[in-house]
């Protein structure tokens, strides 16, 4: 029953007498004739309106891409929103920001207590090593050296002398 309905039969295109099965025209037309039958029926009887409570619907085609500084303005909503998400990320930035700064303090706190204990322990070392130079100097003062001959014990009275100024 529907393959009969007469909205299911072919519609021939405008300009065309009869259907053809292929897309190729027939030798013996041209696609520029003159004498083109064109089978269009403009009876009022066949033009349905629908009458909407408003009138007769008009159809507007869609909007057109606008180029880049047509573009219509952005709701206030819109920018509200955008608003506060800038406001946001600039808090967590600010956070994010803050946070680095003290890991970067408190790096900078720990480094500077390494430098200063190894500055503490090379003092600690140095004042060993005095202590110990100080021992072995007092030892060499206390030392007889009157086995010594006249080039020999000219040498050792000069290094009792800067032992006396050393260490007073």
């Amino acid at each position: 029953m529907v393959r009969d309905n007469s909205l299911w039969c072919d519609i021939p295109p405008v300009g065309c007498e009869s259907q053809s099965t292929t897309k190729r025209p027939k030798p013996n037309e041209s696609m520029g004739s003159a004498n083109a039958h064109i089978n269009i029926n403009l009876d009022d009887e066949d033009i349905n309106i629908n009458l909407d409570r408003d009138g007769p619907r008009i159809f507007y085609e869609p909007d057109r891409p606008t180029r880049k500084g047509k573009r219509s303005a952005a709701s206030s909503s819109s920018h509200e929103e955008l608003i506060q998400q800038m406001a946001e990320f600039n808090s967590f930035n600010k956070e994010g920001s803050q946070q680095r700064f003290c890991l970067r303090e408190e790096k900078l706190r720990v480094l500077q207590e390494e430098k200063d204990a190894r500055i503490q322990l090379m003092r600690r070392q140095q004042q060993a090593l005095d202590e110990q130079q100080k021992v072995v100097d007092l030892e060499f003062m206390m030392k007889d050296h009157t086995i010594y001959q006249e080039p020999m014990l000219q040498l050792i009275l000069d290094r009792k002398r800067e032992i006396a100024a050393r260490w007073g």
